[in-house]
């Protein structure tokens, strides 16, 4: 036979509808470990850096483009790296934006839109 809901309609949406909405992690924690690998001091090599895993940057892209603070950050969209998707740009952006105690080391490499 078929596996059916508690409701007998072969649908389990109500219970799945009174789920807590965890799956859509926040914005600025899940960038952390990109930001600790853009600081040279956190001796983070090249290859481990964040933004070589390429899930780990469509869904940063994707949450950028949902919703950060009510403002959304589309509007630095053009800040992508265009060769690669890179988003280094916005996350700077974002931090300046946010008024961060802490500035991230190092900084944009020269060439770095080329």
């Amino acid at each position: 036979g078929s596996r059916r809901g508690k409701h007998g309609n072969g649908t389990m949406l109500p219970e799945l509808a009174t789920l807590p909405k965890t799956s859509v992690p926040n914005l600025v924690p899940f960038l952390n470990p990109y930001v600790e690998a853009l600081d040279p001091e956190n001796g983070i090599e090249g290859e481990y850096h964040p933004r070589n895993d390429k899930v780990y940057s469509w869904r940063a892209v994707r949450l950028m483009a949902r919703d950060h603070q009510g403002r959304g950050q589309l509007r630095n969209f053009g800040k992508l790296r265009r060769r690669d998707g890179d988003f280094e740009g916005i996350v700077r952006e974002m931090r300046i934006e946010d008024g961060a105690s802490e500035e991230i080391g190092g900084g944009i490499p020269l060439g770095y839109y080329d």
